[in-house]
């Protein structure tokens, strides 16, 4: 297991993932044969009766997520996009993602299963732009960038001692962050996630 991936322990048996991931990003940790063995060594070491929970891109109060974005739309008069700021993006809220921790906790059919989290509604990159433009009632010209030029950019940020971008950043705005087809979701758990737009924007 790569030891740069972010892990979080809750006690005893649910085991959270920082999902700002694909199973099949560029990075080299999240093609699906790593995947594999990521969830294989964590029950493993947890155990059989272990849960893993993969949430998707993270919002609430004060998260660096939309914070950026919204930073970007505030204070630039040109947005930069990943490529044509096709990829998709389906942002969960930080208190759906404790709900069903607690939710698995408290449930024993809930173990030895793998659970997929995401939000109600999938967004582009620049659908997500585009609204903040609307709440903040401004306008942004919104420019699509080459990979292979934000790739540059990030090989060259290496040389800084905080750089703001990274090869993996680039890399995991490649392909759709969204919920799998097939996997256990919030509707397994009973919970309805709320919207982006419902309490963020």
């Amino acid at each position: 297991m790569p030891p740069s991936m972010p892990l979080a322990y809750i006690p005893k048996k649910a085991h959270l993932v920082s999902m700002q991931f694909t199973l099949r990003g560029h990075v080299p940790w999240l093609n699906n044969r790593q995947q594999w063995q990521h969830d294989w060594y964590t029950f493993q070491v947890l155990g059989s009766n272990a849960v893993i929970l993969r949430p998707r891109v993270l919002f609430g109060s004060g998260d660096a997520f939309l914070r950026t974005l919204s930073n970007l739309v505030h204070y630039l008069p040109i947005v930069p996009l990943f490529g044509s700021g096709g990829t998709k993006l389906q942002p969960v809220h930080v208190e759906d993602v404790a709900d069903a921790t607690a939710r698995v906790l408290d449930d024993a059919n809930t173990q030895g299963k793998i659970y997929e989290l995401g939000g109600p509604r999938t967004y582009t990159y620049r659908q997500l732009l585009e609204m903040l433009q609307k709440g903040k009632k401004r306008k942004r010209l919104l420019l699509p960038v080459p990979f292979f030029m934000w790739e540059t950019l990030a090989a060259m940020a290496t040389l800084l001692p905080n750089p703001p971008l990274t090869k993996d950043q680039v890399s995991l705005m490649r392909d759709d962050n969204t919920v799998g087809t097939g996997v256990n979701t919030f509707l397994d758990l009973g919970i309805k996630p709320r919207a982006l737009e419902e309490v963020a924007l």
